[in-house]
């Protein structure tokens, strides 16, 4: 299972003794310039285990790995979450 992930790590990485890659590189970085974009990002980060080949639960508050349950209680579920709409 691992051997995926480690085909992902950069020769430079690898040298360092990187063992894993878990993100692919993007070229469509954004910059988050106003509250309006980071809420829409926040939303698709929400549902985005939902949706489409995903579909890890029915509902983004059902899923445990989740931010989505801070947002909507105010209360820190299984992982701390750092406010980014404070």
């Amino acid at each position: 299972m691992l051997n995926t992930p480690q085909q992902g790590v950069q020769l430079k990485d690898e040298s360092r003794g990187k063992l894993h890659e878990a993100w692919e590189d993007s070229f469509d970085s954004k910059e988050y310039r106003n509250e309006k974009f980071v809420m829409q990002k926040l939303q698709y980060i929400h549902a985005n285990p939902c949706a489409g080949k995903w579909n890890l639960a029915d509902d983004p508050s059902h899923y445990i790995h989740r931010s989505v349950f801070y947002y909507i209680s105010g209360r820190v579920g299984v992982y701390a979450i750092k406010d980014c709409t404070n």
